[in-house]
């Protein structure tokens, strides 16, 4: 049971890596330049607007610290996750039944990092290492082209009966993500994400926006399992730029 909760961290890990939504009105014209086929939009012109959209590229980048606490619900077991992160890919993870037993942590340093199950202390393995580090895990898409990430739109398919343009990150290791954009909105809204040593996708949706000085971010998420259970990820608090530590992550 602790291993499935360990797989379960690993998901709400991957799971806020890739939403949050505009403080301000989508201009019409934005939106008009890119409702076309898939095969005439360069995932350039995608993501770039998704990070215009979001805050652009100058105010995403004075975000150095998120703390986001939520409870996860799978089936009847209610879960606190408490998340941390400090730029540029550092994180830690605690979750815990009840505040209280802690289930599993997970600490990344930015060259280091472990897992705790049952009180026993696993070092990250060497696929983990390099894929947390080629995370930038604050707002992945501004480092796409700077670390060289391998990017295709792979076309458009239904998010929620709306179509969304579906494009494939490859990282220089050779992780792979799928990234949904919706094509009326430019926004996020859907991401498939295989963590480190599972062979599965885990498919995630949000819903339920909220501001954070300035930025929203989806205070829901439901992420499906591989074996098609639902976990329900629903944020209690995010903090930008307090709340979290150098500390946190020994």
């Amino acid at each position: 049971m602790k291993y499935l909760f360990l797989s379960l961290a690993s998901c709400i890990l991957v799971s806020y890596n890739v939403f949050c939504q505009p403080k301000t009105p989508i201009h019409s014209d934005t939106i008009n330049k890119l409702i076309q086929p898939a095969a005439n939009v360069s995932p350039l012109a995608i993501i770039n607007r998704y990070i215009d959209l979001i805050g652009g590229m100058d105010r995403l980048k004075e975000v150095k610290t998120l703390y986001i606490q939520s409870e996860v619900i799978l089936k009847v077991t209610n879960i606190t996750s408490v998340l941390k992160r400090m730029a540029p890919n550092k994180e830690y993870n605690t979750m815990s039944i009840m505040d209280l037993t802690v289930l599993t942590k997970t600490v990344f340093d930015g060259t280091n990092g472990y897992k705790i199950i049952d009180g026993k202390k696993i070092p990250f393995t060497t696929e983990e290492i390099k894929q947390k580090q080629e995370e930038h895990s604050l707002f992945p898409e501004l480092y796409f082209i700077e670390n060289n990430f391998a990017l295709t739109v792979e076309g458009i398919e239904k998010v929620n009966e709306k179509d969304a343009y579906k494009i494939r990150a490859v990282s220089p290791s050779g992780n792979i993500t799928y990234r949904f954009y919706d094509v009326e909105t430019g926004l996020i809204v859907r991401a498939d994400i295989k963590p480190v040593g599972d062979p599965d996708f885990y498919t995630s949706i949000v819903s339920n926006y909220k501001p954070v000085k300035g930025i929203l971010f989806p205070f829901t998420i439901v992420t499906t399992l591989h074996d098609k259970q639902q976990m329900y990820i629903k944020s209690t608090e995010i903090k930008i730029n307090e709340g979290v530590t150098e500390g946190d992550f020994k």
